[in-house]
């Protein structure tokens, strides 16, 4: 299985783990782990999927040939101080 890895899913695993040290190429590494032995979470629109490894989440889309880590969606902590204090609030003027 071949994978790909976009710059924008480094520099989003960058700024959401917070380790802004770490080279390019661990980042890649880690996304790379997190894309081969990760767990199918959910099916996302055209053709992309979150996966899970370790409690960290990115987004793929898959091809025949191919496996793009389109993003980096965080860890557990992360995403529940996201959702807590970016979306709802969103939300909650929307509907208000």
């Amino acid at each position: 299985m071949n994978i790909s890895i976009t710059l924008h899913a480094i520099q989003q695993y960058k700024e959401k783990s917070r380790e802004y040290d770490l080279t390019d190429e661990q980042a890649k590494s880690t996304l790379m782990l997190i894309a081969s032995r990760g767990s199918i979470i959910c099916r996302r629109p055209d053709d992309t999927y979150e996966v899970k490894y370790n409690g960290k989440s990115a987004v793929i889309k898959r091809n025949h040939e191919l496996n793009v880590v389109i993003t980096y969606l965080g860890d557990g902590k992360y995403r529940s101080w996201c959702r807590r204090t970016e979306i709802r609030p969103r939300y909650n003027k929307r509907y208000a």
